[in-house]
């Protein structure tokens, strides 16, 4: 019998076929599967409420009971997440056993500190392997914290979670001998990460293009006028999708829009696993009898999804920048490699002070900010005084070529390859 092929690709966080975890996922498992690995994906059982994840990632094991995600309050502090990292642990050791064959390499993503603890606890009982990290959220992330505590002292009692847990991988790594590699999808995150990884005695992370779709050519859109995008993807407050319907409704009712704008079409793309206000569906329907709006729901293929990107010369990304402080946009990926994949340039208008305001110029990406508090007809001129910039000599950067011109599956697949992770 030749060495395991078995790969565990561990995401707690999955919930839906919607959004950038169901698109990652399954490029990463296609990628797997071409290069002869027997891959699974660790997901938590809520996952199963989505009838078409099974479908979309035939390899989802929806086997985690809560994922941890019990009480917030304990992402923030050392003794309960430690409490939640208890509690996820066995059922890790459990999906692990039931197969007689051990593991060889596992990947994870957008773990939260307790998973990461509970992850290192069972990879000291486990066989030497390969471990690969993608740290998708920052050291001092919240989700959202709880507002009647001071939003700083629970940033510094994330991060101190995050560094007990990269010394807990450390540790992990050395007692099993695993080969463990830590990456992150942005230059902000590996920042933020460096020195507690300095302290826990790892490297610092490595950077890794996170886009669905990255590098690959597609024709340019033709030659009728382009669209803007004012929303894809998920009903998230924080992402701004108020803002985006106020537009929306603004391009229906009035009044006049600036003259950059006059003869601009628009696209709207709304998806949940939940049906819609009945406000907000009366609107879309409206939108939908436009003949110059877009007006999409549900899921969309993803060749069309990045048509429908690599069509649109700019988007509108509200995202709240207190939520986003320091978490990054799936959409912005998507939306920077599909101009870049039929060489035309990206424009961006979101709210300054975020992760958004810092990551969108170094990818070399156009970026007009937003002065909150901002309205429709603040958004509208925004969107009229990007359209008209100028784009720079080049698509993207130097940086937005490594972050935007290459498929992760594909950087997924090479590291897993090699001799050696480091």
């Amino acid at each position: 019998m030749g060495p395991s092929r078995r790969l565990v690709l561990l995401d707690p966080g999955l919930a839906s076929s919607v959004g950038h975890h169901g698109d990652v996922n399954g490029v990463w498992l296609a990628a797997l599967r071409g290069d002869g690995w027997q891959a699974e994906l660790w997901a938590d059982a809520t996952a199963a409420q989505d009838p078409a994840l099974a479908a979309q990632l035939p390899e989802l094991r929806p086997l985690l009971h809560n994922g941890g995600y019990i009480d917030p309050r304990h992402w923030c502090d050392l003794p309960g997440t430690l409490h939640q990292a208890a509690l996820l642990r066995p059922q890790l050791e459990a999906a692990a056993g039931a197969d007689p064959n051990p593991v060889a390499a596992w990947v994870a993503h957008s773990l939260v500190p307790f998973q990461l603890i509970a992850l290192a606890q069972l990879l000291q009982r486990q066989p030497p392997a390969k471990v690969v990290i993608s740290l998708m959220f920052a050291p001092g992330e919240v989700f959202g914290g709880q507002p009647e505590l001071d939003l700083q002292a629970q940033r510094q009692g994330a991060e101190l979670n995050a560094r007990s847990a990269l010394s807990a991988l450390a540790l992990a790594a050395a007692r099993g001998g695993h080969q463990l590699l830590l990456a992150a999808g942005s230059q902000q995150l590996i920042a933020r990460y460096a020195p507690l990884c300095a302290a826990a005695g790892l490297p610092p992370p490595q950077l890794h293009p996170s886009v669905v779709g990255g590098g690959a050519w597609m024709a340019p859109p033709a030659a009728a006028p382009e669209q803007i995008l004012l929303h894809w993807g998920e009903r998230k407050p924080d992402k701004g999708r108020e803002l985006a319907l106020a537009v929306l409704a603004q391009l229906l009712e009035g009044p006049a829009l600036p003259e950059a704008l006059a003869e601009a079409r628009w696209c709207f793309h709304a998806a949940s696993s939940q049906p819609p206000p009945a406000a907000e569906a009366a609107l879309l329907a409206r939108a939908a009898q436009h003949d110059r709006i877009r007006a999409l729901e549900g899921a969309v293929p993803r060749e069309a999804m990045l048509q429908e990107l690599a069509r649109s010369s700019a988007v509108l990304l509200p995202y709240c920048p207190l939520a986003y402080a320091e978490r990054s946009s799936g959409v912005l990926w998507l939306y920077g490699a599909a101009r870049l994949a039929c060489a035309r340039p990206a424009r961006v208008v979101g709210h300054g002070g975020g992760w958004l305001a810092a990551e969108v110029p170094a990818l070399g990406l156009a970026w007009q900010p937003l002065e909150p508090p901002a309205g429709a007809a603040e958004a509208l001129g925004a969107l009229a005084q990007v359209v008209q910039s100028s784009p720079g000599p080049a698509l993207v950067s130097s940086y937005g070529q490594q972050v935007l011109g290459r498929e992760c599956g594909s950087w997924l697949a090479d590291r897993l390859a090699a001799d050696s992770l480091s």
